[in-house]
């Protein structure tokens, strides 16, 4: 089952926020509770809209954590200014996140240093691999692929404005010979690329995997960091950390769903 389209999933969030707000409404009128309480009262009927909604599991928290955090905001009684310069710092940051439903997460060193361990091991005595990483963050594991001299050309796309100035300074400062572009993963031809890498969200990853099982040449290989694609059983697990979720998940393409 594809996943909701992210309008749907943001009509349904402001519908629990709206259920929320009416239970605290029905507690208030009927005189049981009042002031401050009735913020618990909204929090929870948000939270369990959202469970019986089947949202993902985060929106759970964030459905709960809307009541008193609009609730402390307001009695900050900040400058208007302020919430529009919050609004443009996020679409900065994050860019279209609804859209994309891909927060922006970085990969850290290990995750990348187990990659470039994996090399070795998927495509031996090979140096001029084609490799991409979709949702490219500020740059790293990109310049970790690049020195590890494995690759023939690198690249690496990202979607949220400032992340994508910050990690092109940061690559043209280091030399980087490859290609760094600003757009949408989904407009990207994963057929031109040995080695496809992504730390997306559980949002993201059927849709990847129906993008990748298209797109992708035999004996390329598709590598996630810590987001399985549902039905589909990877390859090969390789451990980053000690918490069982923090490790690659890899395809070799091409697969069927099971």
């Amino acid at each position: 089952m594809s996943p909701p389209a992210p309008w749907s999933l943001l009509a349904r969030a402001l519908a629990c926020q709206v259920a929320g707000a009416l239970a605290a409404l029905a507690v208030h009128q009927a005189g049981w509770l009042h002031g401050w309480p009735l913020l618990g009262i909204a929090s929870l009927g948000a939270g369990f809209c959202a469970w019986r909604m089947r949202l993902p599991r985060w929106w759970w928290v964030i459905g709960a954590a809307f009541p008193p955090a609009a609730a402390g905001v307001a009695a900050l009684q900040l400058p208007a200014e302020w919430f529009a310069a919050a609004l443009v710092a996020s679409l900065l940051l994050f860019g279209t996140v609804m859209a994309s439903r891909v927060p922006l997460w970085l990969s850290g060193r290990r995750a990348r240093d187990a990659l470039t361990g994996l090399l070795d091991e998927l495509f031996p005595e090979r140096s001029d691999l084609r490799a991409i990483d979709l949702g490219g963050g500020l740059g790293g594991l990109l310049l970790t692929l690049w020195r590890s001299g494995r690759c023939r050309h690198c690249a690496g796309i990202e979607w949220a404005p400032l992340p994508y100035l910050v990690g092109g300074l940061r690559l043209r400062l280091a030399g980087f010979p490859g290609t760094w572009r600003f757009g949408s993963l989904w407009r990207v031809d994963l057929g031109e690329y040995d080695l496809v890498y992504a730390f997306l969200s559980p949002a993201a990853m059927p849709r990847l995997w129906d993008k990748a099982a298209r797109e992708m040449r035999a004996g390329s290989w598709l590598i996630s960091y810590r987001f399985a694609v549902p039905g589909v059983p990877p390859d090969r697990r390789r451990a980053v950390g000690d918490d069982p979720e923090d490790a690659l998940l890899l395809w070799r393409m091409p697969r069927q769903r099971r």
